[in-house]
């Protein structure tokens, strides 16, 4: 999408928006600009704008990956009443097509991040991906850290579309070999739940 045809389409949809919206229109549109750095079939799933219940995202790469070999959004809301909560997660849930717990040692992990083949934590990944590792690829962490770092607990991560189509600009990035084999290039999106805090984490990775 050109910068032009991203310009036009923030504005628009910001002033359909800013009468009910409470999120800062500034993030609105840095939101929207980040969304649009990737494919539009990727980031279906995500919220068009940010809504009342968000409380932060994080984004690194978009569209050009050229200057890293990983592409990474996540969206992180929290509801404040249960009915709500429960009827956006009963519609994700109907698109999931694999669900895993945060603690299970033996899924699939993608780290948001490069890291050399050399490091102890490459290595460890490498071990528990080659030995025991099922399903589809998940984000080796999903960051709740913007509001509630102090809170630990576990959540259930479900992936909505996931395949090992090298989506990188740059293709001269080495695989990643620390994932099982076939999985080396990819990308993965789906969300994260939490029914004790009702939060809900949209995510999407691409490596």
């Amino acid at each position: 999408m050109s910068k032009m045809k991203i310009a036009s389409y923030i504005i628009v949809l910001l002033a359909l928006t800013s009468c009910f919206s409470m999120v800062d229109p500034k993030i609105q549109s840095k939101y929207i600009e980040s969304k649009s750095e990737f494919d539009s079939s990727l980031t279906k799933h995500f919220p068009k704008i940010l809504p009342n219940e968000y409380y932060g995202y994080s984004f690194s790469s978009g569209g050009s990956y050229s200057s890293r070999n990983c592409g990474y959004l996540q969206v992180n809301t929290r509801y404040k009443f249960k009915h709500r909560y429960n009827s956006k997660k009963n519609e994700l849930i109907s698109k999931s097509i694999f669900q895993a717990n945060s603690s299970d040692t033996c899924t699939i992990k993608v780290l948001n991040e490069y890291i050399s083949d050399t490091t102890g934590l490459s290595e460890k990944l490498k071990k528990l991906n080659h030995s025991c590792a099922f399903g589809y690829p998940i984000p080796s962490d999903i960051d709740y850290s913007y509001s509630i770092s102090t809170i630990k607990f576990e959540n259930n991560i479900y992936v909505i579309d996931s395949d090992s189509t090298s989506l990188l600009e740059n293709k001269d990035w080495p695989n990643i070999t620390y994932l099982p084999k076939g999985w080396e290039k990819g990308y993965s999106v789906g969300f994260a739940l939490n029914d004790t805090y009702f939060i809900i984490s949209y995510w999407l990775i691409i490596w």
